[in-house]
């Protein structure tokens, strides 16, 4: 009896791919990643430069504003100049209102004030003469306005004056603020009094000053000071209202 071997049959290897198939799968796939990569940094590319340009858009439109404003703010306006011929109302609202305007912390020379002396800006300012002390050049003042003509009896009307005796009115004396100031003035000051004449000597003229500045209460006469450097250099006289 004979005995036959049990063989396992064996499967054929399978057969190699060709080795030119495989260099193209590789060379696909190293395509592949490329593109991928250029796809991302074009992706990245696409987005930085979308990020600057919206900065850019931002900052100009921040900037357009500021210069819409600064074309748009009008220029500044230089204050008119006052012409006295043009109007009927003499003195200083600010001076009525606020007394220190066109006060000074020293006098023009650049001297330290007299104490208790209050140095007004160069001009011309409607004052009561309330006291005067020729031997040491003081006077004290009381700051005023003065109307005239309509503006008068309209400023006498607001005051609250009756009618009959506002509209007889030339000249109207409005002293709303009591405010007293000492002034300096010059030893040659100049006196232009109603009534004096040009022989009249000096001390006479300042007697008849502090006179006339008494009567009617204070309120019969009213002055204007001419101030220079400082310091009063004239003083004329008005009647403010009929003597009788």
């Amino acid at each position: 009896m004979s005995t036959t071997l049990h063989e396992t049959p064996t499967r054929p290897s399978a057969p190699r791919p060709p080795r030119r198939r495989r260099v193209a799968l590789f060379a696909a796939g190293a395509v592949l990643i490329a593109a991928l990569g250029s796809g991302a940094a074009l992706a990245l590319g696409d987005r930085n430069d979308g990020q600057s340009a919206a900065a850019t858009q931002s900052a100009a439109a921040a900037a357009q504003p500021a210069a819409s404003d600064q074309s748009a703010k009008p220029a500044a306006a230089t204050p008119a100049g006052h012409d006295p011929a043009s109007s009927q109302q003499r003195g200083s609202d600010s001076q009525q209102t606020s007394g220190s305007g066109q006060e000074q912390s020293s006098s023009p020379s650049g001297s330290p004030k007299r104490e208790g002396v209050t140095t007004l800006a160069d001009g011309r300012y409607d004052a009561y003469v309330r006291k005067v002390d020729p031997d040491r050049d003081l006077i004290v003042v009381d700051l005023v306005q003065v109307f005239t003509g309509k503006a008068a009896v309209q400023a006498a009307l607001e005051d609250g004056m009756d009618r009959s005796a506002a509209e007889v009115r030339d000249t109207y004396v409005r002293n709303q603020n009591p405010r007293l100031r000492t002034l300096e003035m010059a030893g040659a000051v100049r006196l232009n009094l109603i009534g004096s004449c040009a022989s009249t000597g000096q001390e006479a003229l300042f007697t008849k000053l502090i006179k006339d500045a008494t009567y009617g209460q204070g309120h019969l006469f009213y002055y204007t000071l001419q101030v220079q450097g400082g310091v009063v250099r004239q003083i004329d006289e008005h009647q403010a209202q009929p003597a009788c």
